[in-house]
């Protein structure tokens, strides 16, 4: 059993995509994943997740959704990546 927790703090993105695929969870998507520490990372969930939203029901990972996720996404790239790692 893979168990994480979400770490409390503030964190610089390590790794930015739009488009991943989890290592741990074979075949779950993660798209628009910014890795912040370890494993863990924000990233889309699928609308039919979206009502678990807020609830802890990932390994760790800060799970949005799919056009805020998008928007982080964007905003984190568009300051460069200079400005992080």
């Amino acid at each position: 059993i893979y168990v994480a927790t979400t770490p409390e703090g503030f964190y610089r993105p390590q790794n930015i995509y739009k488009r991943y695929e989890s290592n741990t969870f074979v075949g779950a998507n993660m798209d628009f994943a910014i890795f912040l520490v370890g494993g863990i990372a924000m990233h889309a969930t699928i609308p039919e997740n979206y009502p678990k939203l807020g609830s802890r029901a990932s390994g760790g990972c800060i799970r949005l959704k799919r056009e805020e996720a998008a928007s982080v996404n964007e905003l984190v790239l568009g300051t460069g990546r200079a400005n992080y790692v």
